[in-house]
């Protein structure tokens, strides 16, 4: 392959990486609760002047129900649209959530703010699925690996950065949303020049032109994506991946949306004995708040690159793997809900996100390397839609009014269970397929070698990687 070629096949990956990077780029991230509840009439750092009370009520859950009805409609609509419109519809809705939090004031501009943001975080689901219909399946892994650390990396360093400028008072809390709004417009035109994908709506049916009957034509590709997601969930090694992935991503929102409530209940239990005001301490914590988002990001970014060197058969041995650092997530979710100390609570969250996005980076790759061109989308979406379908639930039940209305503490022990149950479903799930391959049988296709040629056909969907490894009898076996 000569160079002009090799820099073809990569341009979507670059222009999808710096898109990435710079839509997550957002230094007015950590600050967005101090911006919205700041005096509004300080001249020196402005703010929006809404209490917590009206925050908590009325604004904020708007995203969770806003998030949840766009990852319904980017599941219908990416693999129809074929990903690039529903990226630029991601970066537009990021745009319209920063112009209203620079330039709106009232209660309905912030709510359709939130509503704004829940259709770009809804999404996102494209980002992640665009990349898989433009390239080879033999770089499924090292590119999943770089469109993932691309994210991170644009959180950690904006973090970072946002810390800086604004202990430094170089720039102050309306100035970071500047700051985030030239990124995002930055991303927009990316998303623009992202290269169109070969495929249509079409290829459902192999057809080289489309139907002029649009109705004839979204009809035949229902019917197709459904024939798909049965074949694709009747797989049972893939029905497993997807499960772990749903209810991962549902702990790990859930643990994201209130480990800031336990970090502040740890420090008011820790300053309960000073006799100063409550003020200092509570700067220092959100100072140290952000300091954890962007190291537990940066950290997230170094795990989702490792998966990328990495040869393990993970067909073969992924699931006791998923299950063992399950096991190890309960354990830090339990420690940070009986920390005494903020730093020790500090460690775990770094802790817990970063096996959590090195595990979701293995699971994206064993799921997109069995789903057809077609459908990237719609899995993920599916998956995703599980996720936020179970968070909801999970919010009811633990934190809400009409629940149980545990307080922090409370709530993360609770974490830590769900995170034990799904530890040991796998931990036994991979020791019983272990035990049916053989465990010497199993250690010989351990890695995979680096001639190994992986690539598969579409059309050979339900084809696992550990079969392309394995005798036919050990194969087998592993079904």
């Amino acid at each position: 392959m000569g160079l002009r070629a090799k820099i073809k096949a990569a341009l979507p990956v670059i222009v999808l990486c710096l898109y990435g990077f710079f839509k997550e780029f957002k230094p007015s991230e950590p600050f967005l609760n101090p911006f919205l509840t700041h005096n509004r009439s300080d001249p020196t750092n402005p703010g929006k002047g809404f209490s917590n009370s009206v925050l908590e009520e009325d604004v904020y859950p708007i995203w969770t129900y806003s998030y949840l009805v766009a990852s319904v409609g980017a599941l219908l609509l990416s693999d129809v649209l074929v990903y690039k419109p529903v990226i630029i519809l991601e970066s537009l809705a990021y745009l319209s959530t920063r112009v209203l939090l620079l330039w709106g004031s009232s209660l309905g501009l912030m709510k359709l703010m939130q509503l704004l943001y829940g259709i770009a975080t809804g999404t996102e689901v494209a980002y992640y699925a665009y990349i898989y219909i433009m390239i080879d399946k033999r770089h499924f892994k090292v590119y999943t690996s770089f469109t993932r650390a691309a994210v991170l990396l644009g959180r950690s360093i904006s973090g970072y950065l946002g810390q800086l400028l604004y202990s430094t008072s170089v720039l102050n809390l309306e100035g970071l949303h500047y700051f985030s709004l030239a990124s995002i417009l930055v991303a927009s035109l990316f998303s623009l020049l992202l290269p169109n994908p070969p495929r249509s709506l079409c290829s459902c049916y192999g057809q080289s032109t489309c139907p002029r009957n649009f109705k004839t034509n979204i009809k035949k590709h229902i019917n197709c994506a459904f024939a798909d997601i049965k074949q694709f969930y009747c797989n049972l090694h893939l029905l497993k991946w997807s499960v772990w992935w749903a209810i991962a991503t549902c702990g790990m929102l859930q643990v994201g949306n209130f480990v800031q409530s336990l970090w502040t209940d740890i420090a008011a239990e820790s300053d309960s004995e000073v006799t100063e005001s409550n003020s200092t301490a509570h700067k220092q914590q959100k100072l140290y708040n952000g300091l954890v988002v962007a190291t537990d990001t940066l950290v997230g970014a170094g795990a989702a690159l490792t998966v990328s060197v990495l040869r393990v058969n993970w067909s073969l041995w992924g699931e006791i793997v998923l299950g063992i650092i399950s096991l190890a997530d309960c354990g830090f979710l339990f420690v940070a809900s009986i920390a005494d100390s903020l730093w020790l609570a500090y460690i775990c969250q770094i802790l817990f996100r970063g096996t959590y996005s090195f595990l979701i980076t293995i699971a994206s790759v064993e799921i997109s390397c069995q789903v057809l061109h077609r459908n990237y989308g719609l899995i993920f979406g599916i998956n995703m839609t599980v996720a936020l379908f179970l968070e909801t639930i999970l919010t009811i039940i633990v934190t809400d009014k009409i629940g149980l209305h545990l307080d922090a503490r409370i709530q993360f022990k609770v974490y830590s269970f769900y995170y034990y149950v799904l530890a040991v479903i796998f931990v036994f799930s991979g020791i019983y397929k272990l035990t049916s391959t053989g465990w010497k049988n199993s250690c010989k296709p351990c890695w995979i070698p680096k001639e190994s040629k992986l690539h598969r056909d579409d059309s050979d969907s339900s084809l696992t990687e550990s079969k392309s490894l394995l005798e036919p009898s050990q194969a087998n076996q592993i079904d």
